[in-house]
């Protein structure tokens, strides 16, 4: 069951998350706008990287093929979650 919290930063998961460098941040925010130009039909896809490059083109960065990289890893970690977190409710449901 969940908890009331007045206030929202003593929600554990806020209390509890990691506090990101500069650095860290622009890359995160860059993948969240990322995430929200993936295909969703029958199921979440991958990042394209047609996508990638508009966002470079809009927003570009001093090392464009380390961003590449970056948000290609951040997206294949973030898809085997994804794809974990089906698995694991499809069970659940097949009980």
């Amino acid at each position: 069951m969940l908890e009331m919290h007045q206030d929202p930063s003593e929600v554990p998961f806020v209390k509890n998350a990691p506090t990101l460098t500069d650095v860290e941040a622009f890359y995160a925010e860059a993948f969240m706008t990322l995430s929200n130009s993936r295909d969703s039909g029958f199921g979440l896809g991958p990042l394209k990287i047609s996508e990638i490059a508009a966002y470079l083109s809009i927003f570009p960065t001093w090392d464009t093929e380390a961003f590449v990289m970056l948000m290609q890893l951040m997206d294949e970690e973030f898809m085997e979650v994804q794809v974990s977190k089906n698995e694991q409710r499809k069970t659940k449901h097949s009980r």
